[in-house]
């Protein structure tokens, strides 16, 4: 709760951030710049027999900071010498990171327009060409194994990078029709009417949580890591079975398995389980198919514990000036007060509150706020801002996130 970073794990080329590679089972800190404190983590996924690994950091001010491996530049410093403490990566100038994505040697960032900044390896184009559709904003990155992922302010997915196995989700693929890769960002076919949440990039396959809380995945599904009880391998999004009455707020996909939180605090998962990785108390014996769960199953977790819920849901925002914040005859230059409530907290829990401040199609403000609760009573905060010139097409995101976020949704 203080913005520190602590991690732990293996430690071969520094990527617990302490000054050294020696790994640890115990958490240790990073030893992040002097002043400066975090407000989000990523730490980067690696198929199991990789020998790289790095961790990036948005700090207070809006820079990122990462260390760890560097072979290709995925620290984003301009080098591609390894580090065991954090150095800055270099952002656009004038940019400040609001989202960061870790992926196995390539990083991304949503910077404060918007954008969509990458760095590190492009082998497949995974750091893109910089073209997202015109006047759209990007409002989340997830960075996968050689390819990358965006959801759009509109509720659209686009992706670029490798699409061996129809992983960037447009009905193309390199047996469909050849297709190996774009480094331009394509759309993913979404079901009719529905747009994306939240989207994850994994090894070869990416999920999305929709709007109506299902969950999509398209891509390489060998080991049942899409999740519709098959291990047919799709170039387009193919629903996930979830639990029967349950719907997603969060999902991550890794290199041959899948997870989800649900409604209910409950966390699922499906794919590839040789070592237990579905978290359902079996473990197989061999790479074997027959170890795998190509359809979600419940994780055990500890008794009378939940999964720690991105509050999609549980955070209401309203102005002091206006009713509607979406009305723009309403809305005049300068000040105004934004209130803003978290309801559904639980108690004695760290939160951080996320508020993104939209008009003339540019990300113009954000702002953080962090509490504890102490109760399981309702909190309220406010955030003062300027409004400018012409005011068009005004928005507010905003999200509530539990315990030590690893990053926008």
């Amino acid at each position: 709760d203080n913005g520190s970073v602590s991690c732990w794990g293996y430690n071969n080329n520094g990527q617990l951030g302490d000054g050294s590679t020696t790994s640890s089972p115990t958490p240790v800190f990073v030893a992040l710049p002097s002043g400066r404190t975090a407000v989000a983590v990523s730490v980067a996924a690696q198929p199991g027999s990789y020998e790289t690994s790095h961790t990036c950091a948005i700090l207070d001010n809006g820079s990122v900071s990462c260390w760890g491996a560097n072979d290709e530049g995925q620290l984003g410093d301009g080098t591609t010498t390894s580090t065991t403490t954090p150095v800055f990566a270099t952002l656009p100038s004038g940019g400040t990171a609001v989202a960061i994505s870790a992926g196995t040697q390539h990083t991304c960032a949503v910077l404060d327009d918007g954008s969509v900044a990458c760095w590190g390896y492009n082998n497949y184009g995974q750091l893109g060409d910089g073209t997202l559709p015109s006047g759209s904003l990007a409002t989340s990155v997830s960075a996968g194994h050689q390819h990358t992922c965006a959801v759009l302010d509109n509720g659209s997915v686009y992706c670029w990078g490798e699409n061996m196995e129809g992983q960037l989700g447009d009905g193309s693929s390199y047996e469909v029709d050849g297709t190996i890769s774009s480094s331009t960002p394509v759309n993913v076919a979404l079901p009719s009417g529905r747009s994306a949440t939240a989207v994850s990039a994994g090894g070869s396959h990416t999920c999305a949580v929709l709007d109506d809380g299902s969950v999509d995945c398209w891509g390489r599904n060998h080991k049942g890591q899409l999740g519709d009880g098959t291990n047919t391998d799709s170039p387009t999004p193919v629903s996930v079975s979830l639990p029967s009455g349950r719907t997603a707020v969060a999902v991550s996909a890794n290199h041959g398995h899948t997870c989800a939180i649900l409604d209910n605090g409950s966390a699922s998962c499906w794919g590839y389980n040789a070592f237990g990785q579905v978290g359902d108390g079996t473990t197989g014996e061999s790479e074997s198919s027959e170890n795998d769960n190509p359809t979600p199953v419940f994780v055990i977790l500890p008794s009378g514990s939940s999964a720690a819920i991105p509050g999609f849901d549980e955070i209401e925002h309203y102005s002091s000036t206006v009713e509607d914040l979406d009305d723009v005859d309403e809305i005049v230059e300068g000040s105004t007060t934004l209130r803003w409530k978290a309801v559904d907290v639980e108690e004695h829990f760290d939160y951080f509150v996320h508020l993104r401040l939209y008009y003339n199609n540019y990300l113009q403000d954000y702002h953080i706020s962090r509490f504890y609760s102490n109760s399981d009573e309702p909190v309220t905060g406010e955030w003062a801002f300027e409004l400018e010139g012409d005011i068009c097409n005004l928005r507010v995101y905003s999200e509530l996130w539990v315990d030590n976020p690893g990053g926008w949704q």
